[in-house]
This record gives C-alpha cells, sequence and structure tokens, in this order.
C-alpha cells in the first residue's frame, strides 16, 4: 500500500486545522501540535512548541510542516518567542528527508502607506517588533537547509472574523479622502491556497520560496464600509478625519499567487461578504478598542 504524505500543522487553530481536514479527506496523515488539542477529524496531539520542543521528536517523522502558530499576545515576548526563537527550534529537529516547510507570514512586514502597489519584490521594515520577529522567523526558514516557503496573508476575513460587521454595526466613521487601501484574503481561500501548494510538492510541481496571499481586489476602506452598510440595510457610513496608519493604505499583488495555478473562491471582498456566513446576521456589538490580528486588513 501506497505511503501517504504525514503533516505536521504547528499552532493548528482555525487556518491549520481547515488544511488539516482539507487534507486528512484526501488520506494524508495530519497531526495537529498546539498545546491544548481540540476535537477534529485529524489526530490532535499536546505540544508546547514554545517551552518543549523537543516533544515534537515523538511524533511521526513527517514530510511536511505547516507553521501556523500565532503569539499568545501582542507583546514584543511574544511574538519573539512565536516567531523567532520556536521557528528555529523547529527546524533543527525536522529530518533531513522533509519535502517542504511551509512558514504562514502577515503582509504585515511591507512598510508602504502610500497606496504603493507591493509584491513580493517590495522592500519590508524591520520596524516594530511584530515586524522583527516575522522577518526573523522567515529568514530562519528561507536561509537554512530544508526546503522553505513563506506565505504572506493578508487581513483573513470570513465566519467568526466579524470585525468589519461590528464596525458598521456600530455607526464607526469611515476614512473617504484620501482613499485608505486595503487589502484581505477570504479564510476559504487562505487555506485552499495553503492545500495547493501542499499538493502541488507532493505531486512533483515546483514552488516559489516566498508567495504573497490576498485576493484579487485591494479596495478603499470607504469602498469595502459602504458595501457592508449597504448589505445590512444601514445608511451610508459616517465619514471621519483620515489618520496616519502605517499598517494600511498599499495595495497588494497577487500574481504570483495565481501563477501557481490557484484559482480564487473569493476574488473579491464583495463575493466574500455576499455569501451567507453567520457574521452578516449577528446582533450588533459593542466594538472591541481594536481588530484581532486575523481581521487586520493590511
Amino acid at each position: 500500500m501506497e505511503k501517504m504524505p504525514v503533516l505536521w500543522c504547528i499552532g493548528c487553530g482555525d487556518i491549520g486545522s481547515g488544511v488539516g481536514t482539507a487534507l486528512g479527506a484526501k488520506n494524508w496523515e495530519v497531526i495537529g501540535v498546539r498545546r491544548h488539542p481540540q476535537a477534529a477529524s485529524f489526530s490532535q496531539l499536546a505540544v508546547d512548541v514554545i517551552n518543549a520542543p523537543n516533544d515534537l521528536r515523538k511524533l511521526p517523522s513527517p514530510d511536511y510542516v505547516l507553521y501556523t502558530l500565532t503569539p499568545s499576545e501582542r507583546s514584543e515576548g511574544a511574538y519573539t518567542a512565536a516567531y523567532d526563537q520556536a521557528v528555529q527550534s523547529v527546524l533543527s529537529l525536522l529530518p533531513a528527508t522533509l519535502k517542504r516547510f511551509f512558514l504562514v507570514s502577515s503582509t504585515s512586514v511591507y512598510p508602504q502607506q502610500n497606496g504603493e502597489w507591493v509584491d513580493e519584490q517590495s522592500p519590508v521594515a524591520h520596524s516594530g517588533f511584530a515586524a522583527r520577529a516575522l522577518l526573523a522567523g522567515e529568514q530562519h526558514a528561507l536561509n537554512g537547509a530544508l526546503p522553505a516557503s513563506v506565505i504572506r496573508l493578508s487581513g483573513i476575513y470570513g465566519p467568526g472574523r466579524d470585525w468589519l460587521v461590528r464596525r458598521a454595526k456600530a455607526d464607526t466613521p469611515v476614512v473617504k479622502e484620501p482613499p485608505k487601501w486595503t487589502n484581505r484574503i477570504h479564510r476559504d481561500d487562505a487555506v485552499g491556497f495553503l492545500v495547493h501548494l501542499l499538493e502541488r510538492v507532493e505531486q512533483g510541481q515546483e514552488v516559489e520560496p516566498l508567495y504573497l496571499a490576498t485576493d484579487s481586489h485591494p479596495a478603499t476602506e470607504w469602498e469595502v464600509m459602504s458595501f457592508l452598510h449597504q448589505q445590512l440595510g444601514l445608511p451610508d457610513p459616517r465619514i471621519a478625519t483620515a489618520e496616519a496608519d502605517p499598517k494600511m493604505n498599499k495595495r497588494l499583488r497577487n500574481t504570483q499567487m495565481l501563477a501557481s495555478g490557484y484559482t480564487l473562491r473569493y476574488p473579491s471582498f464583495q463575493q466574500g461578504y455576499a455569501s451567507p456566513t453567520p457574521s452578516l446576521n449577528t446582533p450588533p456589538a459593542v466594538l472591541q478598542n481594536s481588530p484581532p490580528k486575523s481581521s487586520s486588513q493590511n
């Protein structure tokens, strides 16, 4: 009987679990690695990758590793532990026979904020502890001895990620002029693209060392929020005074992502938000002071 590939999903949250579920259904042997395992359609084991990475030695040897671990909090120590130190520790424990290591990173490493178009070749910035930690983890992966790819995801939206919907329901003022460009990728496309890359390698096809993963329609904050107000049957957003935000106001280009052969399920936010999701039907919620990391629109 043909041996099926073994995949470790490290930091097996929503994205990792989605990938594990999809590949497990195709008879891959998927092992979810997280501090507190949850019920899933594939095996999940309790390993504290940050504090006890050597426990990974107890697992079956992997053919692939998908690293989606996120920091426990937004602090320099937590980011350094998750992206710099833990990535380095995990890589040191992997077999030389590993087919590929996939690291999920973020487009927040791009500093552009004047509406520029950005792709894989655009300059990154090491300013800020989050970007420094992310880029350190990327360098550990890309400069190591094992085959590796880094996937920089833009802001993830979809079921369970309803920060913008709550902003609309709370009637939060929105910047209209000057245009404030935002970018995003639907949760299903984030999962789908990672599955696509893993399957490409398993089929003996080439993949790039770096991908920028986002949908095909950068949009201004006003455009997105006006659409959500309309979908929710609300009046147009109130207009806010523009404020500088170094993490926003750039346009991300997904040419290399699409060149890999992946077809977006939701090429634009209109398609993603118009699809049936619980988020558009939930009652108004108290707006949090800041969005969760996965909801940013970098």
